[in-house]
């Protein structure tokens, strides 16, 4: 687990990932059945519906002190970003998923910040990419 003592510190680790890998765009691309981007552009649909929820879950188990709910919730961000490509937001989800039944409170709390302002990046990134991506 990698540490970090401020919101500096954590830029500064996930600094070399990209914020969306084209690859994984490729990859969904592969599992259309039509050959287009239908399919990716479902998953990106799903991603954005889906994520602000996990987010709240994640806020609201973090208050209750639900160490169960707040690592099932920041495994599932983590997966999801994966799956799209947006590497940043999945090592902060990745972090926080380790320091989730741990009693790191201010990690945690520094970790949640960042994973909301990332979440907001790779939203707009993923519209422009959707609406590069020919149907």
């Amino acid at each position: 687990m990698a540490d970090f003592n401020s919101w500096n510190d954590l830029e500064a680790m996930i600094a070399e990932e990209p914020m969306l890998d084209p690859s994984a765009f490729d990859n969904l691309r592969l599992l259309d059945r039509n050959g287009g981007s239908g399919f990716l552009n479902r998953m990106v649909d799903l991603f954005c519906r889906r994520a602000p929820e996990l987010i709240q879950q994640i806020r609201a188990a973090a208050q209750r002190g639900d160490t169960d709910s707040l690592h099932r919730a920041a495994h599932s961000l983590k997966t999801s970003s994966a799956t799209l490509g947006a590497r940043k937001l999945a090592v902060l989800c990745r972090q926080l998923e380790a320091r989730a039944k741990t009693t790191l409170f201010e990690d945690r709390e520094v970790l949640m910040s960042a994973i909301e302002v990332e979440y907001s990046k790779v939203e707009q990134a993923l519209a422009g990419q959707v609406e590069k991506t020919p149907h």
